[in-house]
């Protein structure tokens, strides 16, 4: 059978790379969310969902940065890549969400890092861009 449409969302914080900077902690920073109707979903619900950013990195050591995705608070995606001292890094991943509940959800995308250079710095440049939908049988 084929899947059937139910919503789409995006979410675009930027658009481009811009001078005005956005620092993410090491214990996570929230840079995008959406939401997504999926009421009328029957019991082989998916969400297709693609993830970019832009990152300039200030560290002398590689620095790792974790993108976790979260339905209505919980995390159900996770990509880690090492980024090297450098301005316009780009994180960008796809995935889905299988089986989620017939329900209106909050899909959110947190952004932390972790460096053994204690005044390593991560900062979000852009852009940053969030799209989500969701299909149905």
């Amino acid at each position: 059978m084929a899947n059937r449409f139910l919503d789409a969302q995006l979410s675009q914080a930027r658009s481009f790379p811009t001078a005005t900077t956005t620092p993410v902690s090491a214990a996570g920073t929230q840079v995008a969310t959406l939401g997504l109707n999926l009421t009328g979903a029957g019991p082989n619900a998916q969400v297709h969902f693609d993830f970019t950013a832009g990152f300039d990195v200030d560290a002398t050591d590689p620095v790792g940065v974790t993108a976790t995705v979260l339905r209505d608070g919980v995390p159900i995606y996770q990509v880690i890549e090492n980024f090297d001292d450098g301005v316009n890094q780009l994180l960008s991943f796809s995935g889905a969400d299988y089986l989620p509940p017939a329900a209106f959800h909050i899909y959110t995308v947190v952004l932390a890092f972790t460096s053994a250079d204690p005044a390593a710095e991560v900062d979000l440049i852009g852009p940053v861009s969030f799209t989500a939908a969701g299909y149905s049988n």
